[in-house]
């Protein structure tokens, strides 16, 4: 399984190696471990890869017009 995180104003994923309570052990495709607070997981899946997942959530935002999107976007869609 995946996680995808935010640290330091960048957008991370990675492979959950291990996971407790309040925590858990990442492991980022460069291969550096991270300890993670769960609560900072903003996203947890098993499909794509996250690097696929990045790349192709990079992509998408360049086409995205944000104003429209605030415009009609109810503030329960953003839990995060």
């Amino acid at each position: 399984m995946y996680v995808l995180f935010e640290e330091s104003g960048k957008f991370l994923g990675g492979r959950i190696l291990s996971e407790a309570d309040t925590s858990m052990q990442v492991e980022l495709e460069s291969g550096k471990r991270v300890k993670l607070k769960s609560a900072h997981a903003l996203l947890r899946f098993d499909q794509p890869a996250p690097a696929e997942l990045l790349g192709a959530a990079s992509a998408l935002s360049r086409e995205i017009d944000l104003d429209l999107a605030w415009e009609f976007a109810p503030e329960e869609e953003f839990t995060f």
